[in-house]
C-alpha cells in the first residue's frame, strides 16, 4: 500500500525555495537570483533564500539549516567547487536527499558548469538547464538561465498544490 508522503501544510503560506551554491560561483548565482527575483514580483506566494540574506551578528550555521529544513524547494548550484566543497556536501547536500526521500522536498540540480556531477548522488535527480547542459556553455546565459526559471515553475506550482495555496 502507497501512501502520500507527509507535508506538513501548518504555517505554510510561502513556497520556500533554499539556493546552495559554492561562494566561488556567486557571479553566476546572482545572475539565476536576478530572473528568480521576477517571479517573487509577480508571485507573492513564493520566498527565495540564499546565505547572502545572513543578517550581521546571527549564527549563520544554525540559520542556514534552519533554512535548509523549511525549504519546500532546493535548487542545487552545481560545479567543481560546489562538488568539492564540503560543507555543502556534508550538510546542505546530504539533509537534502533525506528530505526529498522522505517527499518533503524537491531537490533541483542546475548544472553551472561541465563537471563530474553524474558520478555523485545527484545524478539521481533530473537537472537543469534541460539535459543537463551547463550554463557556461550557452552562447547566450539568459536564455539558460531563462530554461532554469521555467522548469522551477512547474515545480512551484506543484508545491503549490500540495501546500493548498492555489
Amino acid at each position: 500500500m502507497h501512501s502520500e508522503p507527509s507535508v506538513n501544510l501548518s504555517g505554510n503560506s510561502k513556497v520556500k525555495i533554499f539556493i546552495s551554491y559554492s561562494g566561488r560561483n556567486t557571479e553566476l548565482k546572482d545572475e539565476l537570483l536576478t530572473q528568480l527575483k521576477v517571479l517573487t514580483i509577480a508571485d507573492k506566494q513564493l520566498e527565495i533564500w540564499e546565505d547572502g540574506l545572513l543578517e550581521p551578528g546571527i549564527q549563520w550555521d544554525d540559520e542556514i539549516k534552519k533554512k535548509l529544513h523549511e525549504a519546500h524547494i532546493v535548487i542545487m548550484l552545481v560545479s567543481a567547487q560546489f562538488l568539492t566543497t564540503d560543507y555543502i556536501w556534508n550538510i546542505e547536500v546530504e539533509q537534502t536527499m533525506h528530505r526529498q526521500k522522505q517527499g518533503e522536498v524537491t531537490a533541483i540540480p542546475v548544472i553551472l558548469s561541465p563537471c563530474a556531477w553524474m558520478q555523485t548522488p545527484l545524478s539521481q535527480f533530473t537537472a537543469l538547464p534541460r539535459k543537463a547542459r551547463p550554463i557556461t556553455g550557452f552562447p547566450d546565459r539568459d536564455s539558460a538561465m531563462m530554461e532554469v526559471v521555467t522548469g522551477l515553475q512547474a515545480v512551484v506550482k506543484s508545491w503549490k498544490n500540495k501546500l493548498q495555496l492555489v
